[in-house]
């Protein structure tokens, strides 16, 4: 929430972390499957990094249906919960 701040503050625009469903609409992408790319999570897809670790460079990942890049498979997304402290 600092980070957000940060921003807000920084460009006097206002930014907010997406809930947990707003999080999961844009990760689908508009798709009604598990992930953007079908129901299997595999580096068979071609969606994932192939390196060992499972970290690649940011935007290695094919876009979503909405043109967002490493939705699955990448870092852990940040939600906010106003529900819960």
């Amino acid at each position: 929430m600092a980070y957000v701040a940060w921003m807000n503050w920084l460009t006097g625009k206002a930014y907010g972390l997406p809930s947990e469903a707003q999080r999961e609409y844009a990760a689908r992408g508009g798709t009604t499957t598990a992930y953007y790319w079908g129901d299997v999570f595999s580096n068979g897809s071609g969606y994932l990094p192939l390196r060992g670790n499972g970290v690649g460079p940011v935007g290695m990942l094919k876009e979503n249906g909405f043109g967002l890049h490493d939705m699955a498979g990448h870092a852990w997304q940040w939600m906010a919960y106003s529900w819960h402290d």
